[in-house]
């Protein structure tokens, strides 16, 4: 079980970073409780069991704008996701993947 030990205060004291099941984890918020902590495990499970779903829903809606990708080459230029929990909303986003330059992806 993750708890708020396994997350410090990022370099500019806006968040807090931890890995999840190796995904990252960046909690936005001035406090770290163990609820903020419980609802990030919850939610980097449920992407990890939905996995494969998330992934052919973004190919499908981003498929005609990267339409030179197949489903598999969009995943492997996808990289890992960052989830990012903030107010008790939690984002899959992808801001360092190798589909362009310009975007960053959110789910």
């Amino acid at each position: 079980m993750t708890t708020t030990n396994d997350f410090v205060p990022s370099k500019d004291n806006t968040k807090f970073n931890g890995t999840i099941n190796n995904i990252r984890v960046d909690i936005i918020d001035d406090r770290l409780t163990d609820e903020i902590v419980q609802y990030a495990e919850k939610m980097t499970n449920l992407f990890l069991e939905k996995k494969d779903e998330v992934f052919h829903y973004l190919y499908n809606d981003l498929s005609s704008f990267y339409s030179q990708y197949s489903f598999e080459q969009m995943v492997k230029k996808l990289n890992d996701p960052t989830i990012e929990i903030s107010s008790n909303r939690g984002y899959i986003v992808w801001s360092n993947h190798d589909l362009d330059h310009e975007h960053i992806i959110t789910l």
